[in-house]
């Protein structure tokens, strides 16, 4: 039936199903003139009332356009999907349409802000979210999709709601050919189509480990590109259903609710029946594909059939086998098929779940055991069958071995050799399904913990299923290896959610169990020792981080991918900065950069992140410009790439806004450091670290503005999520603590400043290990206030105590040197102490003028040594150096500062 046609069949259902049963005829005579119009709507309502629960599941695009959802703006009427060809969406002017779904409208697009330009795709959905609610799930979901991170998965780059409530989706661009297309017009042979289904099969399982099931794989959302090793697979659309499904609240009144995605030709019988989604629906639906592949036609022929008949063909008729298919495509002989294939293929699209593969690791471990020619799980291991599997892995052995069969005892010795290495195979095969097998089970039973009937209509959180996951761990005791596996995944997400002290837990007992299994050399040992040193880091425990860290790193010096070494490397950059070993993180980072550009691109998101981390290491060298530079990359890169909120574009706004405070712009850092807190509550529920990381540093930017009543209200926020988050002692529980003395000092509360400071010191004596760059900073806060305090000797003890302190763990040119320098050298000229402050004073201006990373500072050290110098009776260096600080002044703008200078220089004149 004509395309126009369905769409008055849809406009008609959809009213017809608001009227009286008894009145439908009549409604239906009414409105429409086409008998046969008015038979097939007859015929669907009749179909959802024998079946309601499967006609309200079956997916946007499910039956062509059949069941294409109505833009909510025609009122019932037709979908025509509108020309957007030129429109601006988000950050992205949309190209030429590449796609109509039953998901929505595709287009290539590009990006037209910022420095870079990237190709994308951009799929704007049909469902519309009105609701807040709905919208921040969208965004959450979607921060979850755009984690996958598989060289066969299609980036999920980006993606927002436009103002009609509209969600859309920004996507890598994939310039590849549909893989039936590839295949038959490659008229690729059985070894070459079993490489793209092992791509498919290996992308897959990654998403499952990371606890996302696609629920629509077929053969068109798999994409094929040349490349220059061999023909590369890209899946898309991963976890898009779980978007758009049932995680997201109902916001306004839905005509069909409750549906999934799929399409029938591949659908599940659990889907058409209403079951529960796991990752055994996956293992069917890439049996589906890989039987398509293989015989060149589909398990099932749905084109042209009524619901009902859908339904009754998917859940009771057993497809052929593929050697027995009648091919519609090029496939494969049938012969190439008959035997391991067949039976690989059928157990994936066998009805039950529970007999199927019970994960996509078992399947993919089949595959590869039938291309190497040993036996197969899916198979009974029967002794005829594995002798006939060793006979055609060692054609050539066999051939010789019937020479000498002849001689009896010969032949009965290598009978009794083949069936133990034949055992010895069996074993270790039975071993890996195992594993997989429990690995799957583990992930179905959270699928389904999550089931309505079970929780009373309650909704089930991430957290829900986490701790349920945690505490089903124990019952996998008798597989320690499945069990350190799990126990370093859910460990991971925990820390990525932020609960320290289950993350915690779980990554010390996963990573106590691999070196009691001695399985050191795998990479998962290695990702689990990565992300206890994250969580060591995060605790502040930085020496500990980084001997794990340093472990994490010769493992994938060893092997692995360039970019997970790469990803070691960031993490230890950071901890060496934490450490005050900033050369030894510039050389991380800088590796790890070398590393990115080479394999991703020099607009990688990955790549603006190095940038970041390096900006961060030249920020504390007081290499402001180069900081800056390289801060500011970082930022175009993401904005190039992503659109908020996000993670990366947080953290560059964050940076950029303390390297604008740091040159004296506050109105312009206030203005990054919201945009970065606004980023962070978009993305993270409260109480949450990166949350707190804003608030402190707004806090402390209000302090150093005078705006104090919105300082304390800031770091008293930020302090409570601390608390909540790391108990009682934290390294960035005592930089609040430093923060907050100072804002009490600031505004003149003496004694709260001192007990809330010596707070601090006491405490960083604690969680470092000085000499450390921390404590230093807390030491020249206490001399500061006991100045002020009229405290001098125990002043000048601090003073000394924190420039040694600076001395010992910063080079000799470093500006926090300097700043400590010129705090002690100022104090000593207050005490009436002129020659011992000319060399301390000159020290620091040498340093502060060569690299005047905060104006305030290297002015008043100007003036400060050109005051020490006039007493001293140097009239001429001191009016050069004042000079430079009525110059630096005037540039500026600091009009108070400016005012000082000149007085000092009026008395050098007067002399």
């Amino acid at each position: 039936m004509a395309s126009a046609s369905w769409d008055q069949i849809e406009s008609l259902y959809e009213r017809a199903r608001a009227v009286r049963p008894g009145d439908r005829d009549a409604f239906l005579r009414e409105h429409c003139d086409d008998p046969a119009i008015r038979k097939e709507v007859a015929s669907l309502l009749d179909a959802r009332a024998q079946a309601p629960r499967f006609f309200e599941e079956v997916a946007e695009g499910a039956i062509d356009p059949l069941l294409e959802e109505v833009d909510d703006s025609t009122e019932g009427g037709t979908f025509d999907p509108p020309d957007l060809t030129g429109e601006q969406v988000g950050s992205y002017r949309l190209g030429e349409q590449i796609g109509v779904g039953g998901m929505g409208l595709v287009y290539r697009a590009v990006r037209t802000d910022g420095d870079f330009e990237r190709t994308v795709a951009v799929k704007l959905l049909r469902r519309r979210l009105y609701a807040e609610e709905a919208v921040r799930r969208f965004r959450a979901e979607r921060q979850v999709l755009a984690s996958l991170d598989h060289p066969n998965i299609a980036g999920l780059l980006d993606g927002g709601v436009t103002s009609g409530g509209r969600p859309y989706l920004v996507m890598e661009y994939v310039d590849g050919v549909p893989l039936m297309a590839y295949a038959d017009a490659h008229d690729l042979g059985l070894d070459a189509r079993l490489d793209l289904l092992q791509q498919v099969l290996e992308a897959v399982q990654a998403a499952h480990q990371q606890l996302v099931v696609h629920r629509d794989l077929k053969p068109s959302n798999v994409l094929v590109t040349e490349t220059e090793g061999a023909p590369r697979v890209t899946l898309l659309d991963f976890g898009i259903a779980k978007l758009l499904g049932d995680s997201l609240p109902v916001t306004r009144p839905q005509t069909r609710t409750g549906r999934h995605l799929m399409t029938p030709a591949y659908a599940a019988p659990e889907q058409v029946a209403g079951g529960e989604i796991t990752t055994a629906t996956d293992v069917y639906q890439l049996g589906a594909l890989a039987y398509e592949l293989m015989a060149g036609t589909r398990p099932f022929e749905v084109s042209g059939k009524s619901l009902t008949e859908i339904e009754q063909i998917l859940l009771n008729t057993t497809p052929r086998k593929p050697s027995d298919a009648q091919k519609t495509g090029s496939g494969v002989a049938s012969s190439e098929m008959q035997g391991d294939l067949d039976t690989i293929i059928m157990k994936t699209l066998r009805k039950e779940p529970e007999r199927r593969y019970r994960s996509v690791e078992a399947l993919l471990a089949d595959v590869q055991r039938y291309r190497v020619g040993t036996p197969i799980e899916a198979r009974p291991a029967t002794l005829g069958y594995r002798a006939r599997k060793f006979a055609s892995r060692n054609r050539t052995a066999v051939a010789a071995g019937l020479v000498v069969a002849l001689l009896v005892a010969a032949y009965a010795v290598t009978v009794t050799i083949q069936a133990g290495q034949l055992a010895e195979q069996r074993d270790r095969a039975q071993r890996e399904a195992e594993q997989a097998e429990a690995v799957s089970s583990f992930l179905v039973d959270l699928f389904e913990a999550a089931d309505p009937e079970r929780t009373g209509g309650d909704e089930v959180t991430a957290e829900d299923l986490l701790d349920q996951g945690s505490d089903r761990i124990s019952a996998l005791d008798d597989q320690p290896r499945v069990q350190a596996n799990l126990l370093q995944t859910l460990g991971q997400t925990h820390r990525r959610l932020g609960h320290l002290n289950e993350a915690d837990t779980l990554l010390q007992r996963a990573v106590d169990q691999y070196r009691a299994l001695g399985a050191t050399t795998s990479t998962r040992y290695a990702e689990a020792v990565s992300q206890l040193g994250l969580y060591r880091r995060d605790q502040g425990n930085y020496e500990e981080a980084q001997a794990l860290l340093d472990d994490a790193i010769e493992h994938r010096r060893g092997q692995g991918p360039p970019k997970a070494l790469a990803r070691e490397l960031i993490r230890q950059s950071y901890v060496e900065r934490q450490l005050g070993h900033l050369d030894t993180a510039r050389v991380r980072i800088e590796e790890a950069l070398n590393i990115q550009r080479r394999e991703l691109g020099a607009n990688h998101v990955a790549t603006a992140e190095s940038y970041f981390n390096l900006a961060a290491i030249l920020r504390e060298q007081g290499r402001l410009s180069d900081a800056t530079k390289h801060q500011r990359r970082s930022l175009s890169i993401l904005q190039s790439q992503v659109d908020g909120p996000h993670r990366g574009l947080a953290v560059n706004y964050g940076s950029l806004g303390h390297l604008t405070k740091k040159r004296g712009a506050f109105r312009k850092a206030e203005k990054y450091h919201r945009k970065a807190l606004e980023q962070k509550r978009a993305l993270y529920d409260a109480p949450h670290p990166a949350i707190a990381v804003s608030l402190q540093s707004l806090g402390a930017l209000y302090n150093d503005m005078g705006r104090f009543d919105e300082a304390e209200q800031h770091l008293r926020e930020a302090l409570r999520m601390r608390r909540a988050l790391q108990g009682p002692e934290h390294p960035d529980i005592a930089g609040l603590l430093h923060n907050l003395g100072a804002l009490y000092w600031d505004q003149g509360q003496l004694a709260r400043a001192d007990s809330v400071l010596r707070e601090a010191l006491a405490m960083k004596r604690t969680v470092y290990d000085p000499p450390h760059v921390k404590v230093a900073l807390t030491l020249k806060q206490l001399a500061l206030l006991r100045e002020t305090q009229g405290r001098t000797e125990e002043a000048g003890a601090r003073h000394r105590a924190a420039v040694a302190m600076y001395e010992t763990v910063r080079p000799t040119e470093h500006p926090a040197i300097a700043r400590a320098r010129f705090a002690y050298g100022r104090f000593l000229l207050d005490q009436g102490r002129v020659d011992a402050a000319r060399p301390v004073l000159r020290s620091a201006h040498h340093v502060l003028s060569d690299t005047p990373a905060n104006p305030e500072a290297t002015i008043q050290t100007a003036l400060n040594y050109g005051q020490c110098l006039t007493r001293l009776g140097q009239y001429q260096k001191a009016n050069a150096v004042l000079e430079e600080g009525r110059t630096l002044a005037e540039t500026h703008g600091r009009q108070e500062a400016l005012q000082e200078v000149q007085t000092a220089l009026a008395a050098v004149e007067g002399k």
